[in-house]
């Protein structure tokens, strides 16, 4: 599919102001944080099964690229 079925990918639609309740979006955003816990994981059990393979590396420098490599144990509280 092509991106003109859904219109110019520089001028995306708008949404809403709100179109997310605030639940929503903390379950969101646990969601993305568990499967990158995941992906993190899997990351590791490949490396140690298959040293030779670079998907593991990969993995884990798109998750820190994304900011989503840390622990959340780790991290500092708001100020």
């Amino acid at each position: 599919m092509s991106w003109e079925a859904w219109g110019d990918p520089e001028d995306p639609p708008e949404l809403p102001d709100g179109w997310l309740c605030e639940e929503e979006a903390e379950d969101l955003q646990r969601n993305v944080g568990d499967l990158a816990m995941l992906v993190a994981k899997l990351a590791r059990a490949l490396r140690k099964a298959a040293p030779e393979h670079d998907l593991p590396a990969r993995a884990m420098d798109y998750l820190q690229r994304e900011g989503l490599c840390g622990s959340p144990l780790r991290e500092a509280p708001n100020a």
